[in-house]
């Protein structure tokens, strides 16, 4: 439920007829951003869920970010990392996966942007071992396909 790439992905599930399970940081009665409460309604009402560790109206904190990150490493079959700084969230959903033996992923940054801060959780994957994928989805799409 996180705000960008999370969002889109649950979005595109839903734009899909699929479920899609939303690993949330807070406890249940709550939403953060509050924004998302329809998005959350929406998850739920075409058959996905919405799963936390935590009892019913807790706040979310640094500390339940991170074990949220955990859950979504153990529920996922691979992860996939599009964008994040060094100091992102992302990093620890990558760091969690790589200790769990989860494949890998990060989109590689494109070139006119390789040494952005924005770029630099991805680059230090990559070195870290997850597999790249190119930035033009199209060539993503021809590698997966063949």
């Amino acid at each position: 439920m996180a705000p960008g790439i999370d969002v889109a992905a649950h979005r595109g599930a839903l734009a899909a007829n699929q479920p899609t399970v939303a690993f949330v940081a807070y406890g249940f009665g709550r939403t953060d951003p509050p924004e998302h409460a329809e998005l959350e309604a929406e998850i739920l009402a075409a058959g996905g869920a919405v799963a936390t560790l935590l009892p019913p109206g807790t706040r979310v904190t640094d500390a339940s970010r991170i074990a949220r990150d955990r859950l979504q490493a153990e529920h996922s079959r691979a992860v996939v990392l599009v964008c994040t700084e060094l100091d992102g969230g992302a990093m620890h959903t990558m760091r969690f996966a790589r200790e769990l033996g989860r494949p890998r992923f990060a989109v590689e940054p494109p070139l006119e942007a390789a040494d952005a801060p924005e770029w630099a959780g991805n680059a230090e994957c990559i070195r870290e071992g997850a597999s790249p994928i190119p930035f033009d989805v199209r060539v993503t799409i021809e590698r997966l396909t063949v």
